[in-house]
């Protein structure tokens, strides 16, 4: 895997090496598509217990909680490397270890060597729970080039990714050293229910919180402008899906009819079998009611929908490297936040009369 210019990683074949044998063809996910999956059904729910502590409706943690403890198996999800501050997917055996899988990390994951140690733990009889974008499932889906039952696959909707390289030069450019603790979505005291669009970083003891407007690697990211090109073009953007569950917010909540709108909430797409045993491991606990999934195709359109490629997408890794940061933050972020904020003091100011 080589980084190229933007620093995005690709798969590149060593010409000095290659026999020829077309091995990487046949588990390439570009040439080869695994069987799909149909959704048997579709819930909204949240978990009373770990939703604080989570982006969305604190699903993902509680199945993986149970998995362990039950299965006595591990599991593998995004964490971030804050030696390197670097996103890579990594192995949980603890329960105490799960909060480095929590909440969301809006940047690509690096897997390099992961899918030998996953296979090494399935062949030695050890339960896995995956957690990871639809073309990493499929990507892993390929390699091990067969159905295993002790292999549990959870896909999230994936909104696409900018490269760790991006995110890294923002957090240099921005000054922001020594990072304990990093949320791309943040819940405080005040908001314990729903999550916001808004960095909480806590680093140099400190705290600090930007807004995703305010930020231009999260501007870029909410406003499609810094994908990987092939999430332009993802073949996997559609309702057929390649995991067993399928998690990711909610969007359409203010359309559906049973679900409690002062709690954030997760979508749980039901896909197989073994989704079934995923979900019936916290259904006890959980508030689930049933997803009008029409409705929430039409809200969230990372399901079912690709991007088409804006134009400051052909020019932002470009920039990023030859204009000053000031200009480079001012060209990719959303300056009338900043005229909001000021009608938003105003308002207090005068009484609301504003």
């Amino acid at each position: 895997m080589i980084e190229d210019n933007e620093g995005f990683l690709y798969p590149t074949i060593d010409e000095t090496k290659c026999i020829k044998c077309g091995k990487c063809l046949s588990i390439c996910q570009i040439e080869n598509k695994p069987k799909e999956y149909s959704i048997i059904q579709s819930y909204a729910g949240y978990m009373i217990e770990t939703i604080k502590d989570s982006a969305s409706g604190g699903i993902f943690y509680s199945i993986a909680k149970k998995f362990i403890r039950n299965f006595s198996g591990i599991v593998v999800g995004a964490a971030i490397n804050y030696s390197n501050m670097h996103v890579e997917h990594i192995i949980v055996s603890q329960e105490d270890e799960l909060y480095k899988l929590q909440n969301s990390k809006y940047v690509q994951s690096n897997m390099i060597e992961l899918f030998i140690n996953i296979k090494n733990k399935l062949d030695n009889n050890i339960p896995v729970l995956f957690s990871g974008t639809p073309c990493q499932i499929v990507g892993l889906k390929l390699y091990l080039k067969k159905e295993y039952e002790n292999l549990y696959l959870i896909d999230i909707v994936c909104h696409g990714v900018p490269s760790n390289k991006f995110f890294e030069t923002n957090l240099n450019n921005n000054r922001i050293n020594n990072i304990k603790k990093l949320y791309f979505r943040n819940k405080d005291s005040k908001n314990i229910n729903r999550s916001v669009y808004q960095y909480k970083i806590i680093y140099n003891n400190k705290t600090k919180y930007i807004n995703n407007n305010e930020d231009p690697y999260y501007y870029s990211f909410m406003n499609n402008i810094s994908n990987r090109y092939s999430c332009y073009h993802c073949d996997y953007k559609k309702l057929n899906r390649y995991g067993d569950l399928t998690l990711g917010d909610c969007d359409s909540w203010k359309e559906q009819k049973e679900i409690n709108k002062a709690v954030v909430n997760s979508i749980i797409l039901l896909n197989s079998k073994k989704g079934k045993i995923l979900l019936n491991l916290i259904k006890e606990e959980a508030k689930l009611c049933e997803l009008d999934i029409a409705s929430e195709v039409e809200h969230n359109k990372s399901l079912s929908y690709s991007e088409s490629v804006p134009l400051k997408r052909l020019y932002i890794y470009q920039d990023l490297k030859k204009l000053k940061w000031n200009d480079f933050k001012k060209k990719y972020t959303n300056h009338t936040n900043f005229i909001k904020k000021i009608k938003i003091i105003i308002k207090k100011v005068i009484g609301g009369k504003l």
